[in-house]
């Protein structure tokens, strides 16, 4: 059975219009009562990015298939969706700082740094940040009225902005280790900021973790044995002087590790699956959720609750794009997953 909500009067620029056909929710729920098939109006083709600026509030932004943003939400009662326009070459990244904040990001066609936020009112015309990016941006906010952007530039650089209240900082070299950053990764909480990076040198694809220190970034290089070779890296870090570190390695094996605010512990490896995409949450100071997508493309869920993991469980479905995961309270987490069939969203949602 569908089931269609309409759309609450959406943000920004169609606000007064009613909403079309194309800009409905469908909802195709399967016999498990916490997965649905989310078709929003203008269909997204990438990985969704998600952010919550409250309880029972999730913002999701993806590209869609007119190479623009699609902005989705959820209020705690029903989706809705409206297009944010733009014309964007990667997948976007969207940051909230305060109630009824948002941020966007993503390149444009001329690979800037484009960007576009929403006030509580109206959203705001797309503005460029400059910059000449090779991959997408990544966005972390751990204050009120903060943000902090890090690219990777078309000389291999690890480039860094920040907004800071009422202005905006120039793009700054970090000056990252290594011959050509490969990917950058980056979690705040309050005023520390923590950066990830994997670097190309002449034999291997060392990891990195560098901090800022009040005065400049200060790095260091994470286990070799466990950190050489990595293809991807997810951290989360919403307990001060705590980083949970999630990395695939060489043979798709996914490994985990913690800094607990002085060094780095040993490195585990959790399961024997073979992984090709990873996303982590923390719902509580004991509790983190974690979902990853193995070679085959079936989708797998575990959950730490200290001081043990649960088994891997798989779930129903299987996603054909990247998984995004995150809590939006205590008692409730969402995942959610691009499957290029039908262009839908694949949605599952617990409340524990």
């Amino acid at each position: 059975m569908t089931h269609v909500n309409n759309l609450a009067v959406p943000k920004g620029d169609v606000v007064g219009s009613p909403p079309s056909a194309s800009e409905q929710i469908a909802h195709f729920t399967s016999q498990d009562s916490n997965m649905e098939d989310l078709s929003v109006g203008t269909p997204i083709m990438s990985q969704p990015a998600l952010t919550s600026w409250g309880p029972n509030r999730l913002d999701l932004f993806g590209r869609n298939t007119n190479g623009g943003v699609t902005h989705a939400w959820w209020n705690g009662t029903v989706w809705s969706s409206e297009s944010l326009g733009g014309a964007i070459i990667t997948v976007p990244t969207a940051v909230s700082w305060g109630v009824d904040r948002l941020d966007v990001f993503a390149l444009s066609t001329d690979s800037a740094c484009a960007h576009r936020w929403w006030d509580g009112h109206i959203w705001h015309a797309w503005e460029s940040l400059g910059g000449t990016f090779t991959s997408a941006i990544t966005a972390v906010s751990g204050r009120t009225n903060g943000i902090d952007l890090f690219g990777i530039s078309t000389k291999g650089e690890c480039l860094h902005r920040s907004w800071r209240g009422s202005r905006w900082t120039g793009w700054e070299n970090i000056n990252a280790p290594g011959v050509y950053v490969r990917e950058v990764k980056a979690v705040a909480a309050g005023d520390t900021l923590n950066v990830f990076i994997t670097s190309i040198t002449t034999t291997t694809n060392p990891m990195y973790h560098g901090y800022w220190d009040g005065t400049r970034w200060v790095w260091n290089e994470i286990d070799r044995h466990g950190g050489s070779n990595v293809q991807t890296i997810t951290a989360i870090a919403q307990i001060p002087n705590h980083i949970d570190l999630f990395t695939i390695g060489w043979n798709h094996k996914l490994l985990h590790n913690v800094w607990n605010g002085n060094q780095w512990g040993m490195w585990e490896t959790l399961g024997d699956l073979t992984i090709l995409e990873i996303s982590a949450c923390r719902r509580t100071s004991t509790t983190m959720e974690l979902f990853a997508m193995d070679t085959e493309n079936h989708w797998w869920h575990k959950t730490w609750k200290d001081p043990t993991w649960s088994e891997w469980e798989s779930n129903i479905g299987s996603p054909s794009g990247g998984i995004s995961c995150i809590a939006i309270s205590p008692q409730r987490f969402d995942a959610i997953s691009f499957v290029s069939s039908g262009l839908l969203l694949r949605h599952y949602h617990w409340n524990v």
